[in-house]
């Protein structure tokens, strides 16, 4: 980074907006990193680097604008802020990821900053999926056997922590990271030789289908869906099934790794993958797909999941056991995903209750707190919906459609004695309250307000009464913050609790059919590094603007099909690169 400097360029618009920035923009700001973040470093790389300043004064237009009141100013200011986002990304196109490597990433973090308070959340993860990509490239070039240099430390010091905390944001709020629907293949072979290929084949094929459902959503107006698709999808799964119970009636199911001839991991792994069928075809059958009750058709095969998941945790508790089953069956099984979803879509109340107990069996250590907090708010969101029945103890048929609730997201607090404050903590682990933000079933979620509810789980018996603690204010999104002073009457965040983030979020659900770790995987985000491909930047009517179709102007996919030829092909993904 070069020295600071206390002057920036000759335009007097952009030495404004860079000042709002620095001058009230950046106090504001406290997520991801701490405030030296936003208010010293960007802002001493701003005065020097072009690309980082026009980023910045990005930020700091947008920020006036909605704070203004007068109508054309603001209208002027967002025009002017747009075009200062153009300029940054047209700087990036001209930039060498090798030499300004710490410029390219920081611009990447303030790109995803702008659109999540646009509320343009899928440009926002487009963002920053390609600074995770740049930066895991320039990391393959860079190998940490060799000897670090000044850019190296700093950019793990510095840059680096940013991005993996916004990617740990980004995944427990999206159930499933978008993809390009030719990313995944739906190609069937006739025969599975183990259950790590069972369970690739399974993978592509609903990931494709999630893809699709996801390119082509906005082709269908709410509450219809691409039926075309699902029933496309259900035939593949349907086709898959049958060479899955092939499968299992040759498989050698023993091995040594735990016990000799133990055929536990590999039912560990059968468990996994049927109760990964079933949930999967429960999504895909269910019509019209976006009401709620069209899940009670299916309690049936609930109670098989259900069945299933009580078998794997028989199991799955003993750790000497499923410590060393990925080892043996390629893959980590698990059983929260699966049954946590039981819990928000099943309505019967006999077996949504022993889901939850079933979640709360989870006794090992890791994660354990965690584990019971989904138990915890899937258990309130119940409580809810039971309630606005009307009647006691509902049957599932007794729930009417719009008193169900459709989850989008959480946020967890933790109580901070000495400020006598509820405070942002980045893991539900440690969290003391929960919010929880819900829409309901069978509304256009661009027709309701998102409603807020609070789930206390502090635990010391001389604990103050909730309503007689002051409630935190937050913001949602892929920069989750608590708000006080001066922020509190700021518009930054205005759009944050609005309809456009519920619309996004409720396609990314809808378009979530399948229940695997990797659809949010951090992984699945750091692909094999690809050559850089540029296309050319868009105008309308003159002036530059940046692309808002879900994927930055700097990165494009790799237009190589990979063909699909056996499960040694995973690693072997598109990618968005610089």
């Amino acid at each position: 980074m070069q020295p600071l400097l206390f002057e920036i360029g000759q335009d007097k618009d952009e030495r404004w907006s860079f000042h709002y920035y620095r001058d009230r923009t950046a106090s504001q700001i406290n997520s991801v990193a701490d405030q030296a973040f936003w208010n010293r470093l960007v802002i001493q790389v701003g005065y020097s680097r072009d690309i980082v300043r026009h980023a910045l004064v990005a930020i700091g237009s947008y920020h006036e604008g909605v704070d203004h009141l007068d109508e054309g100013r603001r209208s002027d200011k967002h025009k002017f802020a747009l075009q200062q986002y153009n300029k940054s990304i047209n700087g990036i196109l001209k930039s060498s990821a090798d030499s300004d490597i710490e410029e390219i990433l920081l611009s990447v973090i303030l790109f995803t900053f702008f659109e999540n308070v646009r509320g343009e959340w899928a440009s926002a993860l487009a963002h920053l999926q390609a600074g995770l990509k740049i930066y895991s490239n320039w990391k393959a070039a860079h190998p940490a056997h060799l000897p670090p240099t000044e850019v190296s430390t700093r950019v793990d010091t510095n840059i680096a922590p940013v991005l993996t905390q916004l990617q740990l944001f980004v995944t427990s709020l999206l159930q499933m990271i978008p993809a390009k629907k030719s990313r995944y293949s739906t190609y069937m072979p006739d025969r599975f030789d183990d259950l790590r290929t069972a369970r690739y084949y399974f993978h592509e094929v609903l990931h494709a289908v999630c893809a699709k459902l996801q390119s082509n959503h906005d082709e269908f107006q709410w509450p219809k869906s691409d039926e075309a698709t699902l029933d496309h999808g259900r035939r593949l799964l349907y086709r898959w099934y049958d060479i899955w119970q092939e499968f299992l009636t040759s498989a050698q199911r023993t091995c040594s790794c735990f016990t000799p001839s133990s055929t536990a991991h590999f039912e560990l792994g059968m468990y996994h993958m049927q109760m990964q069928y079933w949930i999967a075809i429960i999504r895909l059958e269910c019509k019209p797909f976006r009401e709620e009750t069209s899940f009670d058709a299916h309690n049936d095969k609930f109670q098989i999941i259900l069945d299933i998941g009580s078998k794997f945790c028989d199991l799955y508790m003993d750790r000497t056991l499923t410590d060393t089953a990925k080892g043996c069956v390629g893959f980590e099984p698990h059983y929260i995903p699966v049954i946590g979803m039981t819990t928000l879509r099943c309505r019967d109340p006999v077996i949504r209750r022993e889901a939850i107990a079933l979640i709360r069996r989870w006794q090992r250590p890791e994660a354990k707190c965690e584990t019971h907090a989904i138990a915890d708010v899937s258990e309130e969101i119940m409580l809810l919906e039971e309630a606005s029945a009307g009647v006691s103890n509902p049957s599932a048929h007794e729930i009417p459609n719009d008193a169900r609730f459709h989850l989008l997201g959480c946020n967890p607090f933790r109580w901070n004695e000495a400020t006598q404050k509820f405070e942002l903590v980045y893991a539900i682990e440690e969290c003391d309250l929960i919010k929880f933000r819900l829409i309901r079933s069978g509304i256009d979620p661009a027709e309701q307000e998102i409603e807020i509810h609070w789930l206390d789980r502090r635990k010391q018996p001389d604990s103050k009464p909730l309503h007689e603690l002051p409630l935190p204010h937050d913001v949602t999104g892929f920069f989750p913050q608590t708000i006080d002073g001066p922020a509190m009457n700021s518009k930054l965040w205005s759009t944050l609790g609005g309809k456009k983030v519920a619309m996004f979020l409720e396609r990314a659900s809808i378009s979530h059919i399948c229940q695997c770790q990797n659809c949010a995987s951090q992984n699945e985000l750091l692909t094999t590094p690809e050559p850089r491909v540029v296309p050319v930047a868009a105008t309308v009517d003159g002036v530059d603007q940046p692309t808002t179709l879900g994927e930055p102007s700097y990165i494009t996919p790799n237009a190589q099909y990979i063909p699909l030829a056996s499960p040694k092909a995973e690693s072997a993904r598109f990618a968005y690169v610089t």
